[in-house]
């Protein structure tokens, strides 16, 4: 079975933390009751240091690629305090979800340089946020500071970027997914790379409800649905490409693996079934047995003295509830598997029949003792 790896620059997830670090760090935090979202965003941004090392990393070889979980990422910039958008932008929705809100990762690109210093090629990620029933826009990243020739992180808050107004982000960010813009008319690639954020979009987009409909349906369908609604935004570049093919070949993978865990279900049902077919088969060979001795026993004209009248009956009265037991348990097996039904049927078949004769020798016996 194939393994299927997201990478970096994926459809943006429902984070959902359920790690210790993540619970001891919100009970660090002094969070504002009136605004608990700003409480943290400035914790993030403030609290994390810009990895200018894993930039440089990422810039030399263009691959933000990671093998590490979402939760062993977020252990690792809580116990460094360092990280790149990546970093910020899991750590934040982490916290908000510890906190009971709705958040996502959102990942795209910028338009220009960021503040950050990241080179525009690799992407950028950031934060939607449900707050009071409405999606809103972060950026704990950009909200950080900055890189100096890059080569060193000078931290320098900037409240700027926190709950920016979609028309404002829509500027600087553009999601992969038109999903993420949160706008009614959301700005194609081109007009967005062009710096021209007047929307020529055919409809509507009621992205609220789509947001809706989207966190209800299984992750495959996720990323086939993302993938769909940025065809709508017509050609990119480089990087909205890459994902593109990333996106598809994950949606490949996962309906493949689809396949194979339906059919390992089909299997292990299958096996289940077996087991319990075995079950009734071995108590029929119970039954088989001890009949087969009542029977050697009345063939010699019941001289063996062993076998009193009153084990006779018991034996007898065993003999009928095993049978009903075994016939119980095989009618118990429900299934569409040909091949199974027929061994089912055959052994329904076999322990009537042998039934009906435990039936004949049980009437034969309380007539001989009567």
């Amino acid at each position: 079975m194939k393994k299927i790896i997201i990478l970096c620059l994926l459809l943006p997830f429902l984070a959902q933390s359920q790690n210790t670090p993540i619970k001891k760090t919100v009970k660090q935090i002094k969070i504002d009751e009136k605004d608990p979202v700003q409480s943290v965003f400035k914790w993030v941004a403030t609290n994390v240091k810009y990895d200018v090392k894993k930039l440089k990393k990422i810039t030399k070889t263009g691959n933000r690629s990671t093998t590490q979980t979402v939760d062993e990422r977020i252990n690792d910039v809580l116990r460094t305090r360092r990280g790149v958008c990546q970093h910020y932008s899991e750590l934040f929705a982490a916290l908000m979800t510890e906190l009971g809100y709705e958040a996502k990762v959102v990942t795209g690109f910028t338009n220009k340089t960021n503040i950050a210093g990241e080179n525009t090629s690799l992407g950028h990620a950031w934060n939607a946020v449900k707050v009071d029933g409405t999606w809103k826009l972060y950026d704990a990243t950009w909200a950080a500071g900055g890189v100096r020739d890059g080569e060193k992180f000078i931290k320098n808050y900037n409240p700027q970027w926190y709950d920016v107004h979609p028309k404002e982000m829509i500027r600087t960010h553009i999601p992969f997914d038109p999903m993420w813009q949160l706008l009614e008319k959301p700005v194609s690639y081109q007009r967005f790379l062009e710096f021209q954020f007047v929307s020529d979009y055919p409809a509507t987009l009621n992205y609220k409800e789509l947001i809706e409909a989207h966190l209800t349906k299984k992750e495959v369908d996720q990323y086939e649905d993302a993938l769909n609604r940025s065809k709508t935004l017509g050609k990119g570049n480089a990087l909205l490409e890459q994902w593109a093919q990333m996106i598809h070949a994950n949606v490949v993978i996962m309906k493949k693996n689809e396949v194979i865990y339906a059919q390992n279900e089909k299997v292990t049902a299958r096996n289940e079934q077996i087991n319990v077919l075995n079950k009734g088969v071995t108590l029929m060979k119970s039954v088989t047995d001890l009949f087969n001795q009542y029977i050697k026993v009345k063939n010699k004209q019941f001289k063996d003295k062993r076998w009193t009248e009153s084990r006779l009956k018991n034996t007898m009265e065993k003999l009928q509830n095993q049978s009903k037991e075994a016939l119980t348990i095989y009618n118990s097996i429900q299934t569409d598997d040909v091949q199974l039904r027929a061994m089912i049927n055959e052994r329904i078949k076999h322990a009537s029949q042998t039934m009906k004769r435990i039936n004949t020798e049980a009437q034969f016996i309380n007539q001989k003792f009567r």
